[in-house]
């Protein structure tokens, strides 16, 4: 049997619990919101967004025997996503708890992801073979170093991409830099790992972007928010605008963005095409509660850019 081409995602899956304020939070108090719950976790979110792409796509990651594993399982499936290379452990399942302010920015969050550290070598080893066959293997920091190490070494003729997760988790990737194919960062990841401050005025951008690339990274991506996405390849390098819109939340936003990334380096999209496509299923998530909006599909992203660049011609 020939299998098609597909992705594998290795990272984090969990149950994110948000709480959502009603004004402005007052720390140290009780604040009237709402609390919602969905599957999360940065791999399972990248996973998902790829599957509602119509992407094949594999998820290796650590899922608990409780309620909370089975509604990963039972949404991810529903996905479309294959679950069926994960780990199934007989304990709780991972947890991400953020409380978000009435703007629907992420105030302060908690991350309990202390069972992807059974997803070390030893397991990743028995998924050798599908890892080798896919077309993009896509990798989060909430990986524990072991297992970082084994797969940039095993895999280094493979395209890896990277999700750091968060500039904490972003430091222990730094030895690891030049295995990467591609990076998706922040603004403050880009500046963690580069030691280089992105100031307001963005003059030193392809400075940094030449650091990665200088680092061994083939592609660097930085999302900037409201401000914009830089990208600087070992071709080119280029800064562009993204339509603002008002956020019901920005958890998710960053997941997106990279599976607009391997979707359109899939399709072999040009870099601004890619970008572009990654800023706008972004653009949608945000205006959903859900970490992975249920209104991807290439379809709705398509008509996202005919519309966007039709608005834009008109004011011009």
């Amino acid at each position: 049997m020939i299998m098609m081409d597909y992705v594998t995602v290795i990272g984090g899956a969990n149950i994110d619990i948000h709480g959502f304020s009603e004004k402005p939070l007052v720390m140290g108090d009780s604040n009237p919101g709402r609390i919602a719950n969905c599957s999360g976790g940065v791999g399972r979110n990248i996973a998902e967004n790829l599957a509602r792409l119509g992407v094949d796509v594999k998820l290796i990651s650590v899922i608990g025997n409780d309620a909370f594993g089975a509604q990963i399982v039972r949404e991810g499936e529903a996905a479309g996503i294959d679950l069926s290379h994960s780990l199934f452990l007989k304990t709780g399942t991972s947890v991400y708890l953020a409380l978000m302010d009435n703007r629907g920015e992420m105030a302060l969050a908690l991350s309990d992801m202390r069972n992807l550290e059974k997803l070390d070598a030893a397991y990743l080893k028995k998924k050798k073979a599908l890892i080798a066959g896919s077309k993009i293997i896509v990798l989060d920091a909430n990986l524990g170093e072991e297992a970082l190490q084994y797969l940039v070494s095993a895999f280094k003729d493979r395209p890896l991409f990277l999700d750091p997760v968060s500039s904490l988790k972003a430091k222990k990737i730094k030895p690891l830099l030049g295995n990467f194919d591609t990076l998706k960062l922040s603004r403050l990841e880009a500046a963690v790992l580069s030691g280089l401050d992105i100031d307001t005025q963005k003059k030193n951008l392809q400075k940094i972007g030449a650091w990665f690339i200088e680092q061994g990274v083939k592609r660097v991506l930085i999302t900037l928010g409201k401000d914009g996405i830089f990208c600087h390849s070992q071709r080119e390098h280029f800064f562009r605008p993204v339509h603002y819109v008002e956020a019901l939340s920005a958890s998710g936003a960053g997941d997106a963005f990279m599976a607009g990334i391997v979707y359109g380096t899939l399709n072999q999209y040009h870099d601004d095409e890619i970008a572009e496509f990654a800023s706008t299923l972004s653009t949608l998530t945000v205006q959903s509660v859900r970490t992975v909006s249920e209104k991807i599909s290439v379809r709705n992203i398509k008509s996202l850019i005919k519309k966007s660049r039709k608005n834009a011609e008109e004011k011009k």
